[in-house]
């Protein structure tokens, strides 16, 4: 499935440090409460001015987090990185206990947890159906538990992708407590296929953010546009009867 990468606007970075400072090269980058980046650009500062290029990200992203590293090893810099703006953090210490189950049942067919990965700020499960690899699949179900400063409410999941994904939104509604998308990707130099997806938004306070219960299946690039976009519609017909919840704990 193809990434959400959420929009990011670019700044230059100015002016001097008065703090201590860092032999080396440093990289600096800003993530939002979802884990997704909020600088559009790479930036790398030298030790002496670490910290202003920090106060700069923290003006620009009142409420980002920080990643500072090293360019050469990678590692984060001790004492200093992790970094909240504001000085607090913008998101709950601790990701709910949700676990993907093994295999989940949709419209009539069976899949298999094939891949997860799991950090502080989302938990990521996919499925796939007949034992397809999870580089090459045909359809694919994606459960996306992600943390959020807030609970995290439909109309907000839903602003959020359109602003992501713009035109590519055929459809977006909300009903019953979900919200409901209808996304259609055309083919590309990287991805030379239609893949028509689906997405359904649950808000449990015990998942510490939302999760995102999401189906995508390939199209050959000769497929009608129309077609794959009422197939789509047709899945989010089904999905609002379908009785799947997410298990989170506390």
């Amino acid at each position: 499935m193809r990434k959400i990468f959420l929009y990011s606007i670019g700044f230059m970075i100015a002016g001097c440090s008065t703090f201590g400072s860092y032999p080396g090269y440093y990289t600096v980058k800003a993530y939002d409460a979802y884990g997704n980046r909020l600088d559009n650009v790479n930036i790398f500062s030298d030790g002496s001015r670490v910290h202003s290029t920090m106060n700069s990200l923290c003006r620009a992203f009142p409420s980002a987090k920080l990643i500072i590293k090293g360019a050469k090893t990678k590692k984060e810099l001790s004492g200093v990185s992790p970094h909240y703006c504001k000085g607090k953090s913008t998101a709950p210490e601790a990701i709910s206990n949700f676990t993907g189950p093994k295999e989940i049942n949709f419209i009539g067919i069976t899949y298999r947890l094939a891949s997860k990965n799991e950090d502080k700020e989302r938990k990521i499960y996919e499925y796939t159906t007949k034992n397809e690899k999870i580089s090459d699949w045909n359809k694919l179900i994606t459960l996306s538990n992600i943390k959020t400063d807030k609970n995290s409410e439909p109309s907000q999941a839903i602003k959020r992708i359109k602003l992501i994904f713009g035109d590519k939104v055929n459809d977006s509604f909300i009903f019953d407590g979900h919200g409901y998308m209808n996304v259609v990707f055309s083919p590309d130099k990287k991805h030379p296929y239609y893949e028509g997806t689906v997405y359904k938004t649950f808000h449990d306070k015990n998942c510490m953010g939302e999760l995102i219960f999401s189906y995508a299946k390939k199209y050959p690039a000769s497929e009608l546009l129309s077609t794959i976009v009422n197939e789509n519609a047709s899945v989010l017909a089904q999905m609002k009867v379908d009785n799947w919840s997410p298990n989170c704990t506390k």
